[in-house]
């Protein structure tokens, strides 16, 4: 892989580090890994819809209040 390509996603990277207590050696559980990054993978997604509805909404307004212009520049 290309260094710049790599230095790049490493600068958007998310990075998470699970550190359970009360465990031997701090080790974390395969299913607490997986819940944790399960729980990230569905809040991302509902973010990315609850922002996808802001932008079809807004393009609605917009298409509304462009087609209302042009009916008052008809008239």
């Amino acid at each position: 892989m290309n260094n710049n390509l790599l230095e790049g996603l490493k600068k958007i990277a998310l990075r998470f580090h699970i550190d359970p207590k009360n465990t031997i050696g701090h080790a974390a559980r395969v299913e607490t890994v997986i819940k944790v990054l399960s729980d990230i993978n569905k809040s991302y997604k509902n973010f990315l819809e609850i922002e996808f509805k802001k932008i079809q909404t807004s393009s609605k307004h917009m298409s509304r209040t462009i087609n209302f212009s042009k009916l008052l520049l008809r008239n």
